[in-house]
């Protein structure tokens, strides 16, 4: 038996909830980097595309995967 293929609006709701947890620090992390609040809120930007592009399921720390990225951003 097939598992059913993954609900897009399941990632979505995920994403977003995620996003709405996480997204202060990653503002954080990026203007502690660039002393910038500016480039820290584009990197956030770019951050979060890059989080509605992934698979949910595939992370397993939401929390480490925005932190590692922010930091390869910036």
């Amino acid at each position: 038996m097939t598992s059913p293929p993954p609900n897009p609006d399941s990632n979505a709701s995920g994403v977003e909830s995620a996003w709405l947890e996480h997204h202060q620090r990653v503002l954080n992390i990026g203007y502690r980097m660039l002393s910038s609040v500016t480039d820290a809120e584009d990197v956030a930007q770019d951050v979060y595309a890059r989080l509605t592009e992934a698979e949910m399921d595939e992370i397993d720390d939401v929390l480490g995967w925005l932190v590692t990225v922010t930091s390869r951003m910036c």
